[in-house]
Parts: structure tokens; C-alpha cells; sequence
């Protein structure tokens, strides 16, 4: 059985039941099967995919300074609905400092004007559910906003190129790790930049050099 995905009243239950039987964790077992995707799985995660697209798309149309994060979410999730999909998990669209916070929630803050928008969000299709964040520019982002943003791209395009590399045989251990780590220095400095935009106060980065 799956440990992961068995809740404990259950297992006790079925102790009670079996009570000279031994129960094996399937779990890691089936997260490797996971890994290997036959080609009518990988069509439905392209789809799932696909309507993610969709819904960022929505999500871009509604952008608005009379709107509100939650205005955006509603019909993004409404959208989705309309197709027949769930969301795969709660949709967030935060808005400048907000967009910042990890942890950020969506609420009844309208959209801000010269500021970074961030979607993150996933739609769920025959089971299979994607996942995808993008981030626009709303107006006319201050040169400290445009840093970050790039800085997050750049490590972005990184993983991207480094993943690439693993599945090349001929491409040896030690530059797949020197890739790793520029990689993880570019992803802590971004991260380093996103939280000096909750800390610092906006004028010390709304100066020009």
C-alpha cells in the first residue's frame, strides 16, 4: 500500500483486520513508475498545460487598475469552469509588495500602477495537473523591479539549459554541477531581492544612481 496516501485510522483498521500480516510502503516503488510517462499521459499533461496558457491569457485580459487581485482570480477560475476544469491548486495573483511575499495571499488589493504582477496557478485535467507563474509589468516598473525581474529570468533560463544538459550522455558530471552552481547563486540572490522589497522603504529603491 501507499504509506504516503493511507491515513493512520485506516491502517490501524486494517491491523485489526489482518493481524499477522505485514504492509510494505508501494510508495517510492510507484514514484519511480510515475517518472516513466507513456505517450497518453504526456498528451495530457501537454493539455493540462494548454489550458494553463488559457488561463494566464484570461488572467492578462482582466488586467485592470480598477480591478482587484481577487476580480482577476474570479475570472480566471470562472473561465476555467466554463471549459469543464478544475483549478489544481487555489489561484494567486499578487500585485506589487505582494507579489514579492512567498507566502503572499491573494485579498481586495487593486492592481498597482508601475508595479510587478505575478499569476501563479494550474489547471487540472483527467487527473493530470499543471503548473505555471508568470509575471508582467503593469505601467512602467522602476530599474531596482526590472533588476529583479531579470535576475529571476536569467536563473530561470539556467535551469532550463542545465536540465537540457543532464539528458546529453556526453555532457560530464562536474559541468552539470558548475551549471547547478551558478544556478543556485542566481536564485539566491534573487530571493535576497524579493525580500529587500518588503524590508527596504520604496523611496530607498525608487532612487535613481
Amino acid at each position: 500500500m501507499e504509506f504516503d496516501n493511507l491515513i493512520l485510522t485506516k491502517y490501524h483498521g486494517l491491523k485489526s483486520v489482518f493481524e499477522t500480516a505485514e504492509f510494505d510502503n508501494l510508495t517510492p516503488r510507484i514514484q519511480r513508475m510515475r517518472l516513466i510517462k507513456s505517450a497518453d499521459e504526456v498528451q495530457k499533461m501537454m493539455v493540462a498545460g494548454l489550458y494553463a496558457d488559457k488561463a494566464v491569457k484570461v488572467g492578462f485580459d482582466n488586467i485592470s487598475l480598477d480591478k482587484t487581485e481577487t476580480d482577476i482570480i474570479a475570472q480566471i477560475d470562472f473561465a476555467m469552469k466554463r471549459e469543464g476544469y478544475e483549478m489544481s491548486f487555489d489561484t494567486m495573483v499578487l500585485t506589487g509588495n505582494n507579489a514579492a511575499n512567498p507566502h503572499g495571499i491573494p485579498a481586495a488589493n487593486k492592481v498597482e500602477n508601475n508595479a510587478l504582477l505575478l499569476f501563479d496557478l494550474g489547471v487540472l485535467v483527467n487527473g493530470y495537473a499543471s503548473d505555471m507563474t508568470r509575471t508582467v509589468a503593469v505601467g512602467k516598473p522602476d530599474q531596482f523591479k526590472k533588476d529583479i525581474y531579470n535576475l529571476t529570468l536569467e536563473a530561470s533560463l539556467l535551469n532550463q539549459v542545465s536540465i537540457s544538459l543532464v539528458k546529453l550522455v556526453s555532457v560530464s558530471k562536474t559541468a552539470v554541477l558548475l551549471l547547478r552552481m551558478v544556478l543556485t547563486s542566481l536564485q539566491k540572490q534573487a530571493k535576497t531581492c524579493f525580500i529587500l522589497i518588503n524590508i527596504l522603504p520604496k523611496s530607498s529603491h525608487n532612487k535613481k544612481a
